[in-house]
């Protein structure tokens, strides 16, 4: 098998335990990893023996060495990563959740198949060495005929913003709950005849616990629950006329109790990783790029897409929607207040109250009845991520100028950065949208603007300096 590079987007608790599993590998060279913090990176880099470090996900994503590529982002922004990556011709492996939905999924899928590239999503039970034991196990009929399945997957995770937060895609059903319907499918397979549900949201709008019953034509039955809300017994259990099969967790056993109807003690079946678990999505990776196939055949494409359409079916009948997610008439309006002056003292207090994020200041002016914002940033970059962060938060007014470090301020970055930025914003825009614009930011633009297909919306006074109303 041909050795190949792997690298890490993101340095967080999940990158890291990739980082030590292939650390351990012989089938990759671990070459580089990638964060918004270079010290961050640089710090896993070291600890893990990979070859470089970035400090933003654009430059691993251009580097031609980088090999197959790893996604460890949260799931709110795997969409943004892997696309990024694909875009600039690289293979990627991706955390589950896929994406947020269906409709991204099959983006990213035409988008592979296009550039004839390798992607997979990393459900790393799919992988593990229990699931062919189970299976054998089931088609021995020592437990009768399979009629029933249980699987619970219950934390106490409330202190955990990427669960608790919409704009994060948060709830428990991407995080947690997809594991029991993976499990189900495995074992059950997919012909379901029917799926009954309910979910108790959060006071946030996200689904906090849910239980999912799918119904096969067969007659079996998987009874599936899920919470971030309070830490439970995390077991699968497969019933069958002669016995049943135990598993805890359920997603990532490393033994299997057999309970047979006459019999007290369980038969036992070890089935230890080599080392973390994570090896086993790897090796499938690297396999199936050396042979030149496009996906995993424990992962298959199809199979993505059929559970994150389930996913897509449940969370539309609990009416749990993320901000990034809903029609222009839907969302709320706000403005990113950003202006072109600004002391050293002013910028160096925002920054470090903001950490590089919006800072909600007051209530909007110019009769927009709502939070406006006030941010820092360095580059058009950063900038054009601010507003992708309120964009996706479901805002869609935006008062376009910047804020730049005074050292930058002679060479003219906050010219650029509204351009990256109305660019940006013109991108996701649909018909009918606008944005409210102050004096700085249009003065000598409005051609630029209406390049960029803006037209001026009429009848709109907001206030003094603030000039320029553009609908697209």
């Amino acid at each position: 098998m041909k050795k190949i590079n792997f690298s890490i987007l993101c340095a967080g608790n999940i990158a890291e335990t990739m980082a030590k599993t292939v650390s351990q590998m012989e089938e990759v060279t671990c070459y580089a990893i990638a964060a918004r913090d270079l010290e961050r990176a640089q710090k896993l880099a070291d600890k893990y023996g990979f070859q470089k470090a970035y400090g933003s996900y654009e430059e691993l994503a251009k580097d031609e060495n980088a090999g197959l590529i790893y996604i460890a982002s949260p799931h709110s922004h795997h969409f943004e990563h892997a696309k990024l990556c694909l875009e600039n011709g690289k293979n990627v492996l991706c955390e589950k959740a896929f994406t947020a939905n269906a409709r991204q999924a099959e983006e990213l899928f035409r988008i592979a198949e296009e550039k004839k590239l390798f992607i997979t999503e990393a459900v790393w039970t799919r992988f593990q060495p229990f699931v062919p034991k189970i299976r054998e196990i089931l088609e021995s009929g020592v437990i009768g005929t399979p009629l029933t399945m249980t699987a619970t997957f219950a934390q106490d995770l409330t202190h955990v913003q990427r669960l608790v937060s919409p704009e994060l895609a948060g709830g428990a059903l991407l995080d947690l709950g997809i594991y029991n319907l993976t499990f189900a499918s495995l074992f059950f397979g997919n012909d379901i005849k029917d799926i009954t549900s309910t979910a108790i949201k959060s006071d946030r709008g996200v689904d906090a616990q849910d239980s999912i019953t799918l119904t096969y034509r067969d007659g079996k039955m998987a009874i599936l629950h899920c919470s971030f809300l309070s830490k439970e017994k995390n077991q699968g259990i497969i019933y069958g006329q002669k016995g049943r099969i135990e598993v805890e967790p359920f997603w990532h056993p490393q033994e299997i109790k057999v309970f047979l109807n006459d019999q007290t003690e369980p038969i036992i079946y070890r089935v230890p990783f080599d080392f973390t678990g994570y090896e086993y999505e790897v090796r499938a990776a690297v396999k199936a790029i050396n042979r030149g196939a496009s996906e995993c055949p424990e992962m298959p494409h199809q199979e993505t897409l059929r559970i994150m359409k389930i996913m897509d079916d449940l969370r539309a009948d609990w009416g749990v929607r993320y901000p990034f997610e809903l029609k222009p008439s839907e969302k709320k309006n706000a403005q990113i207040r950003l202006v072109n002056s600004i002391s050293v003292e002013d910028y160096n207090r925002l920054r470090a109250a903001a950490g590089w994020r919006e800072i909600p200041l007051h209530q909007a002016q110019a009769g927009l009845q709502n939070t406006a914002y006030q941010v820092a940033a360095l580059d058009g970059e950063t900038t054009v991520a601010m507003a992708r962060i309120l964009w996706d938060g479901g805002y869609t007014a935006y008062l376009a100028d910047v804020i730049v470090h005074p050292d930058y301020q002679e060479l003219g970055i906050g010219k650029k950065m509204v351009d990256n930025i109305m660019d940006f914003l013109y991108s996701k825009m649909e018909h009918g949208d606008s944005i409210l614009l102050n004096l700085s930011a249009a003065k000598g633009k409005e051609a630029f603007y209406r390049k960029l297909g803006f037209k001026r919306r009429p009848n709109r006074e907001y206030g003094a300096g603030m000039s320029l109303w553009l609908e697209k």
